[in-house]
């Protein structure tokens, strides 16, 4: 079997390669999107030259080439795989929780959750990305668990945590969501969404005191009189 060929092949089953990968965790981010750029470069220039071996310009190489873009998709923003890190560091860091230290912990969590979810449906709706499977489902709930945990700790400090104004619209888009995506958001989390909105509602601002208007003394008041 030639250089060419032997090239087809593997690349095309390089999208199982990968997959297995992520799902075992034993390839580095790093190293997946090294593969999937190098790989693109000897696509494109297969594609744009006619005088290559004809396994470099095998139908087979766009099909798997789709299937790798898929995959760097999940790789560049993967947040289910930086949350579920995020919730073991902090699970085994118990100060995460005090006062002084639970606005930051729960600001990290709900921000990353509220950027998956909405990405998730942008790029469904434009048809950037296959849809979710199952398995990743079942860790998005998971962390949907978390979260509305996390949210019921934070109502139960005092004084309660203040979260940033990106979060102020979190229930209603999450809500959103839950719409376009029945089943998807377990009922804990959308009991407790509302709690973490109203967390994020801006302060009030303080009035400024009203100035008080000078009172004009009797005696002002007479020489005011004689100047007119």
């Amino acid at each position: 079997m030639d250089i060419a060929s032997s090239f087809r092949d593997i690349t095309i089953l390089l999208p199982n390669i990968i997959s297995r990968n992520q799902e075992q965790k034993s390839a580095t981010k790093k190293w997946t999107m090294m593969i999937l750029k190098r790989l693109g470069r000897i696509l494109d220039l297969g594609k744009s030259n006619p005088k290559l071996p004809a396994p470099f310009t095998d139908p087979q190489l766009e099909a798997a080439r789709a299937a790798l873009n898929a995959h760097k998709g999940v790789y560049c923003l993967d947040y289910i795989q930086r949350m579920e890190a995020f919730i073991n560091t902090m699970k085994a860091q118990p100060r995460a929780f005090e006062a002084d230290r639970i606005a930051v912990t729960l600001e990290k969590l709900a921000s990353d959750y509220q950027r998956d979810f909405r990405l998730y449906a942008r790029r469904q709706k434009s048809g950037k990305s296959p849809p979710r499977t199952e398995e990743r489902w079942a860790h998005f709930a998971r962390i949907s668990e978390v979260l509305a945990q996390w949210i019921q700790r934070a109502q139960q400090t005092t004084p309660p945590p203040r979260m940033p104004g990106n979060l102020s619209k979190f229930d209603r888009q999450l809500r959103g969501f839950a719409e376009k995506y029945p089943d998807r958001i377990p009922s804990a989390l959308l009991e407790e969404s509302p709690a973490l909105t109203k967390l994020a509602q801006p302060r009030s601002q303080s009035k400024r005191p009203i100035k008080k208007e000078k009172k004009t003394s009797v005696a002002q008041a007479i020489v005011m009189a004689d100047i007119v």
